[in-house]
């Protein structure tokens, strides 16, 4: 067969470039508008998105790995399935045995770890649903959970003065663990101090806020050598992370957002709900903070105080997120030992009571966390004392409580361990925590020492991390077992635990 010699055309002739354009114009595909792409990704389920980013260009990775299509598709998309839970189990490796001579030679080859093990879950497996990521850290083994924001965990050391190191990292991208430096006034040693009380996002500003308290220690006229200092929070400071909007000379990194906060203790866990880091200040009140204005609105909790009685807390739990509103537990009754759970409303400026259980020993125990099934209210509580936890439920269709379900005695202590926190406000996502200080990641042999991905060479280390928190995830799924169930069959809960009949061993 004979071949037709192609015939050059006159826009293709040596000396004019038009035919070069035109044949890059004719193989290049059309590119595609930011917006329009956007558009497109934000409509699809997070688990959709997480697949769909691993196939795009490098610049679309980008796109998608910002916090601005986050939040349009949070907007687009409708909330995470009921119900979900986020919460991280901490274990940190014991000291040597006391009979073994201390040296710098023994340390270097027993060096100690903290193991961190994130689990998400949720009861249909969509929206990051079985989502796990387990660190192992060698360095920062002191550090505590403070806060999340946009899909990232931000730990950080309890107490310091001066500078500290924080990490960041995201559960859902494996190897984005970062960390840095805050630096910080350093304070008179021994008098002063400083504590991360939560972590928020701006959007208007794009600024990433780290939320720090100065406390001051209280000196008492009979205070001796061996009591235990104690120290009152007498400012609120907001601290601008450098990747998330760079600070201007309007916008200092270091601001001072309530100076007159005068406060024995902020305690509990920070929640970041809607572009307002909550927190609870003395078990009475609420401090919202706006990240984008760096304003402070004081919320009083609602209820009845008891008078006469200082050392009773009027709150009985940390702050939380029960659908996809703020929360709060306090305590109820002319005795004290009710409960009464509490809304913020949209307007943030009233409570809407949720429920109230009678009677379930709210002044012995303290509420570990509250899910909203379908209209039937599942509380779970832990006594102060025991350690044991055990559940009540309430049915808010019909005001119906159920009495006290106890666990068998070994599933009890299982939620009431220690080292499990859980992650309220978390939805997953892929922004990078690199983004937000402005540093590229940790490797995975780097300073930091931590791992998102399993390293073969820590195999050891994971495999005792995994079984020391493997009571606390047993226990854990078993509340998505007995949540799935509801709201429509609480009877067969409530006979099922009763019959010891549950799959308390999820193993």
């Amino acid at each position: 067969m004979k071949r037709k010699r192609r015939r050059s055309r006159p826009d293709q002739r040596e000396g004019d470039g038009g035919g070069d354009e035109s044949a890059k114009k004719a193989n290049s595909a059309p590119d595609i508008c930011d917006d329009v792409l956007l558009s497109i990704f934000s409509r699809l389920s997070t688990r959709d998105a997480f697949r769909c980013a691993a196939s795009l260009s490098k610049r679309h990775r980008q796109l998608i790995a910002g916090a601005d299509f986050w939040l349009l598709h949070r907007r687009l998309n409708p909330p995470p399935p009921r119900p979900n839970m986020a919460y991280m189990v901490t274990v940190v490796e014991p000291k040597p045995a006391s009979d073994r001579p201390p040296a710098p030679l023994l340390d270097l080859a027993l060096p100690r770890c903290a193991f961190r093990d994130f689990h998400h879950l949720t009861s249909d497996g969509n929206d990051g649903g079985g989502l796990r990521c387990s660190l192992v850290d060698r360095v920062h083994l002191r550090h505590k959970y403070a806060g999340t924001c946009n899909g990232v965990i931000l730990l950080a050391p309890k107490t310091f003065n001066g500078g500290a190191p924080i990490v960041l990292f995201n559960p859902a991208a494996a190897g984005s663990e970062v960390e840095a430096r805050m630096e910080l006034p350093d304070l008179p040693a021994k008098s002063g101090r400083y504590h991360v009380a939560g972590f928020g996002y701006g959007a208007s500003s794009g600024a990433y806020r780290v939320l720090v308290t100065r406390e001051e220690r209280v000196v008492s006229p009979n205070e001796t050598v061996k009591s235990y200092a104690a120290y009152r929070a007498k400012e609120l400071l907001a601290y601008t992370l450098d990747g998330g909007g760079a600070p201007s000379a309007a916008q200092q990194r270091l601001r001072s957002v309530l100076p007159e906060l005068d406060a024995k203790k902020i305690g509990g866990k920070p929640v970041f709900l809607d572009g307002k880091v909550y927190l609870l200040a003395d078990h009475l009140r609420v401090l919202a903070f706006d990240a984008d204005d760096e304003t402070v609105a004081v919320i009083e909790l609602p209820g009845e105080r008891r008078p006469g009685n200082q050392h009773q807390r009027h709150a009985r739990s940390n702050l939380m997120q029960v659908s996809g509103r703020l929360c709060v537990a306090t305590g109820a009754g002319n005795l004290g030992d009710d409960l009464a759970l509490w809304l913020l409303a949209a307007d943030r400026r009233e409570w809407v009571r949720l429920c109230e259980l009678r009677w379930c020993g709210a002044i012995s125990s303290k509420l570990a966390g509250a899910w909203d099934v379908g209209g039937v209210v599942l509380l779970h509580l832990v006594h102060r004392q025991s350690k044991t936890g055990y559940l009540h439920m309430y049915d808010t269709r019909n005001d119906e409580a159920y009495r006290r379900l106890n666990f068998p005695r070994m599933v009890a202590k299982q939620g009431g361990g220690s080292g499990r926190v859980l992650c309220w406000g978390y939805r997953p996502t892929l922004v990078s925590p690199g983004s937000i200080v402005g540093a590229p990641p940790l490797g995975r042999r780097g300073a930091g020492g931590a791992l998102a991905a399993l390293d073969p060479m820590l195999e050891r280390d994971v495999a005792a991390g995994r079984e020391r928190t493997l009571e606390a995830v047993c226990f854990m799924n078993l509340l998505l077992y007995i949540m799935s169930k509801l709201p429509d069959n609480p009877l067969d809960v409530v006979n099922e635990i009763k019959g010891k009949s549950l799959p308390f061993s999820l193993r």
